[in-house]
């Protein structure tokens, strides 16, 4: 009685939608020649949907590389903001083929 608490509210971010995405990733990559894994098409998608960071390495140099999607990175909303520019992605460089193929 008489203490406060302090909360904030996050929507959880879909498991269904997060494994969808990569099983896209995986799709796409088992159709690659050469073959390549889902995570080398997970970071080329995120760089060519703008999810990026700049890195300044040691030496100096300036580096983009993909910012993280893990669920401790990105809230629900953030995800869904970034989707319609993954989707946009995927299509552009792999086609039509890999886009509604699962439902989340």
């Amino acid at each position: 009685i008489g203490e406060v608490l302090l909360f904030k509210l996050l929507r959880v971010r879909s498991i269904k939608w997060h494994r969808m995405y990569f099983g896209i990733c995986r799709d796409i990559g088992q159709n690659q020649d050469p073959v390549r894994n889902e995570s080398s098409i997970d970071m080329e998608l995120r760089f060519r949907a703008g999810h990026k960071e700049l890195v300044v390495t040691i030496g100096g140099k300036e580096l983009w590389v993909p910012k993280r999607i893990a669920f401790d990175q990105l809230t629900a909303d953030e995800w869904a903001q970034l989707w319609p520019s993954l989707e946009l992605a995927i299509r552009e460089t792999f086609g039509e083929t890999y886009i509604g193929q699962s439902a989340w």
